[in-house]
C-alpha cells in the first residue's frame, strides 16, 4: 500500500494509519483514531473509489485494503499540495534580524 501524508485531509488521515513496521504475526501496527473512526473512513474511501476492500476467508478472516488508480493519483496530488504548502510557509516566514 502506498503511504499518503494526512495533512488536514480525512482521506489522508485514514490512509496514514498504517505503520511501516509490522507487528508480530504479519499484522500492521496502527496508530491514530479508534477502530470505529477508521472503519467509517475506510468505508468512505471505498465508496469514493479510492480503495478496494479485499476479504480473505481464512481462517482467520482477514480484511485488507488497496489503493485504486484514483487513490494513487489522489495521493500524488495530496503530496504535491503538501509540498507547495510547505514551500509557501517557508517563503512567508519572517526573517530574524
Amino acid at each position: 500500500m502506498q503511504h499518503v501524508p494526512a495533512s488536514d485531509c480525512r482521506a489522508g488521515t485514514a490512509l496514514e494509519r498504517t505503520d511501516p513496521e509490522r507487528a508480530p504475526g504479519g499484522t500492521v501496527a496502527l496508530k491514530g483514531p479508534g477502530d470505529k473512526v477508521l472503519s467509517s473512513r475506510l468505508k468512505e474511501l471505498e465508496a469514493q473509489g479510492l480503495l478496494v476492500r479485499q476479504v480473505d476467508a481464512g481462517p482467520p478472516v482477514r480484511v485488507s485494503y488497496e489503493l485504486t488508480r484514483a487513490g494513487r493519483e489522489f495521493g500524488e496530488l495530496a503530496q504535491a499540495i503538501e509540498r507547495w504548502g510547505r514551500e509557501l510557509v517557508q517563503e512567508v516566514k519572517p526573517r530574524r534580524r
